[in-house]
């Protein structure tokens, strides 16, 4: 349901997911408990010519949980770009060069970011509000 509404009303998030639909990426999106990480895309395996990862959510409000899978999405696209990304390991290795350590993260281990995707949350989210102010 917040795929779909976040379809309707973000071109942002329009365009994140023709992306991934003109790629090998396939994404599965999962809402996980109010106390889980925001967050979180990660690599689960590289088959038959397609490239799968799985995007988790913590469950909050409807605006910041659409914003949150744009910017997941957006790191989504950012691994379509990339052919060398085909497991964990080379995940990591390419957003060392293209990313950053995300300090405030509450993952266990490392977690990386990008500009791109905090700015893709970001638009989504100003988008999101427009739309509320439109009625």
């Amino acid at each position: 349901m917040l795929l779909e509404e976040g379809l309707r009303t973000s071109p942002t998030l329009r365009a994140l997911v023709a992306r991934l639909h003109a790629s090998d990426v396939v994404v599965y999106l999962q809402c996980d408990g109010p106390a889980a990480p925001d967050g979180r895309l990660t690599f689960l395996s590289s088959v038959g010519g397609y490239r799968y990862v799985v995007v988790r959510m913590a469950r909050f409000g409807r605006r910041q949980q659409i914003a949150m899978m744009a910017h997941e999405l957006q790191h989504a696209v950012e691994i379509a770009e990339i052919p060398a990304i085909v497991d964990g390991e080379s995940l990591v290795r390419e957003y060392k060069r293209i990313g950053y350590i995300n300090p405030w993260s509450t993952l266990p281990g490392v977690a990386f970011d990008t500009q791109a995707a905090v700015r893709a949350g970001e638009q989504v989210l100003k988008e999101l509000m427009q739309e509320d102010h439109s009625y």
